[in-house]
């Protein structure tokens, strides 16, 4: 029999909670925004916003796998990645990385927005 497989944990706890987190609450503050339930709505929020905040800290601070400079490359790198010429590592690779910046750059742009778009709604409200 060739080597036996056995099961590899990528990401730790953290990592795994603060992802499965923002797969539950971003369709549920989208629900909320969508059947006007807006004090749950912020409270959403508030908690994607401070789950982004520690992944961050995480990212710079955490586990191997969790630090962004683990799988987080330049160009060169990402170009390397693409024409095969480096060996695989566990976790993502350098072009996932891409997606991993422009999810969390689309964050930070749409977390403010929302409280800006929420301050502005309570003031055309309570004018």
């Amino acid at each position: 029999m060739r080597g036996a497989l056995h099961r590899v944990r990528v990401w730790d706890w953290p990592t795994r909670a603060i992802h499965w987190l923002l797969v539950l609450l971003i369709p549920f503050a989208w629900w909320t925004w969508k059947t006007d339930r807006m004090q749950w709505h912020r409270i959403a929020g508030y908690a994607v916003l401070a789950l982004l905040a520690f992944r961050l800290f995480w990212g710079l601070f955490g586990s191997e796998t969790a630090r962004f400079a683990h799988f987080v490359r330049g160009p060169r790198g990402i170009w390397r990645y693409v024409a095969g010429q480096t060996k695989a590592t566990v976790g993502h690779n350098p072009l996932g990385a891409l997606s991993v910046i422009a999810l969390r750059a689309f964050a930070k742009v749409c977390v403010p927005q929302c409280n800006d778009l929420q301050k502005s709604l309570a003031e055309i409200a309570f004018a």
